[in-house]
């Protein structure tokens, strides 16, 4: 090609890759490639992307929402009334991580990036002051290993059939 067809040709396909994505994903990660349709398109799910990696350069205006796979620590502050009427403080630790390649539910059913707030923290919350209230305030850290397996019982079979798995509580 002459110099000149070259550079018709680049400015020519400029408008064109100036509209284009190219999703990526980061290690640890799996994303969830949609599109948000501009004048083309119809829309949606795309596919998944394993992190590191990315989804490909595209004419089609492709977002990614990432999701971190790896088990993070929950931490949760408490002040609770006990058994004996006495209020007593403490700290639950709760290691949950994701099942692979299930990305697309925790984004369309479970709230995407949110997944935690919006699907756990409430029932988590509700399972440790359940536990904690059957104990006086003496009680509570004799009992916290019988405190602690009630409670993963419990999340356990609230995460049953999605895709979070509890790794351990503290």
């Amino acid at each position: 090609m002459s110099r000149n067809t070259w550079l018709l040709f680049v400015v020519a396909m400029a408008p064109l890759s100036a509209g284009c994505t190219n999703p990526e994903t980061p290690a640890g990660h799996e994303g969830y490639v949609f599109e948000r349709p501009r004048v083309i398109g119809k829309g949606g799910f795309r596919g998944i992307v394993k992190g590191p990696g990315n989804y490909g350069v595209s004419v089609f205006r492709n977002e990614v929402i990432n999701i971190d796979t790896r088990p993070k620590t929950y931490t949760e502050q408490f002040e609770i009334l006990a058994k004996d009427d006495l209020n007593i403080a403490f700290r639950f630790h709760a290691i949950i991580g994701l099942v692979e390649n299930r990305v697309e539910d925790v984004v369309v059913k479970y709230g995407g990036e949110d997944w935690f707030v919006r699907f756990v923290r409430e029932p988590f919350r509700t399972f440790v002051r359940s536990a904690v209230q059957q104990y006086d305030s003496r009680e509570v850290k004799a009992n916290r290993e019988v405190v602690a397996s009630q409670v993963g019982a419990q999340l356990r079979e609230h995460l049953e059939g999605t895709p979070f798995e509890l790794v351990s509580l503290v």
